[in-house]
């Protein structure tokens, strides 16, 4: 085995560190899902085998009609996917109660009569249904930016979150009796004490929110939102970096909450980065605004089709933190989703799940080319999951875009080198390196506290960040 060591100061300093024990898993009772459409501009079969969000939607109705009979509450803006619409249909056939809400303006009559059940209404207000959530009545709720149609599905960006909670179930179920039992819709309903709601899911925080209310937050989701970015007395704000996904993000004289409150974080030296639909991107846009005040913003690698778009509607604040957080649903970060268009958001309180959509984040910001970004640290987001180490674990870390190479070692307390590598890295990304919890000879290392060392070479420099964490012999 080689034998080195780190000097003292290294030992001493590392103390300094508190334990990486952030839970970078999604925790138990989510589910995340993205799809991987083609963008190619021509149409790919191939795409179909990559997305699978539809099949993933077919196993949850599936799943939970297999046994029993249930109650479905389906709100979706647009529907045409045959696999969605089989799946709903054989919920029915299996003596299940399916409900339906879609808008008329993008069902077509063929569609809207192949879907089985009769407990269904195509609404024909002026607002649009713009919701995209599936109930399973008392157990779980499917929502994010997917539509079930085969254009969502194979050629647009989309993400789905399910979460197993009767609380989070009963909560969207009231929405949904809202809009089709009252039939009131958009700025007509008066459900208000059903929205703004806290729930725990397996200690996980969540808050969920509705569209168009002005109650319990004067100034609705975009409000909400805002806060969530720039903080309020209860609300931590952003300390590091806000990143986004987004169809639609409009800035205009009746509504500039959520534009403030990053050119807010910015001047206190939060970085924001943001991808927005090619669609989106004139001298008048957000988009502008945003490059102007310094953000790191650029448009989809999905427009060499134009029919081909972002549609994700999602955010993500300070990843491998604690005050780590996620919004995401069916909510663009627009006027007509806060107060014309029928919504749904989540706020989830995870770092597991935060480092998921963070994942799909800068994959899709690394495929659209390179952005002007500003100056940070050359190693940062440094985490260790699961700590303590038990069998295997993971070594995360991201990079400034001037790194060229990596080295990863691990050292015992006293400074003797257990294990080290060089991998192959992205510069400007998150990156990710297993390590079995084994040493150079690939023996498995003992029970105890180790340090962990990440060297990034630059041009000109070698710059290092060190964390403390346990490993755990034996377990599973």
């Amino acid at each position: 085995m080689k034998i080195k060591f780190l000097s003292i100061f290294l030992i001493i300093s590392s103390y300094l560190f508190p334990f990486p024990n952030l839970f970078c898993e999604i925790p138990p009772g989510f589910e995340v899902y993205f799809n991987e459409p083609n963008s190619s501009g021509t149409y790919d079969p191939k795409a179909k085998e990559n997305a699978k969000l539809d099949f993933k939607f077919y196993n949850f109705i599936n799943s939970a009609t297999l046994n029993q009979k249930t109650t479905i509450y389906a709100a979706f803006y647009d529907i045409n996917n045959s696999t969605a619409i089989a799946a709903l249909n054989l919920a029915y056939s299996r003596g299940s109660a399916v409900y339906l809400i879609c808008d008329a303006d993008e069902v077509s009559t063929t569609t809207f009569n192949s879907i089985t059940t009769t407990n269904k209404i195509r609404t024909t207000l002026g607002n649009q249904v713009h919701n995209k959530f599936c109930v399973i009545k008392d157990s779980s709720v499917w929502t994010g930016s997917w539509n079930p149609t085969d254009n969502e599905t194979y050629q647009n960006n989309n993400n789905v979150i399910v979460v197993r909670s009767t609380a989070v179930a009963e909560i969207y179920k009231n929405e949904f009796v809202e809009m089709y039992n009252n039939n009131r819709f958009g700025s007509t309903k008066t459900l208000t004490s059903n929205n703004g709601k806290t729930e725990y899911i397996n200690g996980v925080k969540v808050k969920i929110y509705f569209s168009p209310y002005n109650s319990p937050t004067v100034g609705g989701t975009n409000k909400v939102i805002a806060n969530e970015i720039k903080g309020t007395n209860l609300i931590p704000s952003a300390k590091e970096k806000v990143s986004f996904c987004l169809f639609s993000f409009t800035t205009n004289s009746d509504d500039s909450q959520i534009y403030d409150s990053l050119v807010d974080v910015m001047k206190q030296g939060v970085e924001v980065y943001g991808i927005f639909d090619i669609t989106q991107t004139d001298s008048q846009s957000t988009y502008a605004k945003l490059r102007s005040a310094g953000a790191c913003v650029t448009y989809d690698a999905n427009a060499s089709n134009i029919n081909y778009n972002l549609h994700h509607k999602f955010g993500v604040i300070d990843p491998f933190t604690t005050n780590a957080k996620v919004i995401t649903g069916s909510h663009n970060w627009s006027n007509n989703a806060n107060t014309v268009n029928d919504e749904n958001t989540l706020i989830i309180y995870s770092t597991g799940i935060a480092k998921v959509y963070y994942e799909e984040f800068q994959k899709l910001y690394l495929q659209a080319g390179p952005v002007a970004t500003p100056d940070k640290k050359a190693i940062s987001n440094v985490v260790i999951y699961p700590s303590p180490a038990k069998n295997k674990t993971t070594i995360g870390f991201e990079l400034s875009s001037n790194v060229t190479s990596a080295a990863i070692k691990i050292y015992t307390l006293s400074g003797e080198l257990v294990w080290e590598c060089n991998p192959i890295i992205t510069p400007g990304v998150y990156n990710e390196v297993p390590w079995d919890c084994v040493n150079d000879d690939g023996e498995k290392v003992a029970s105890g506290l180790y340090i962990l060392k990440i060297e990034a070479t630059t041009a000109d420099k070698t710059f290092f960040a060190t964390e403390k964490f346990a490993v755990i012999k034996g377990g599973k």
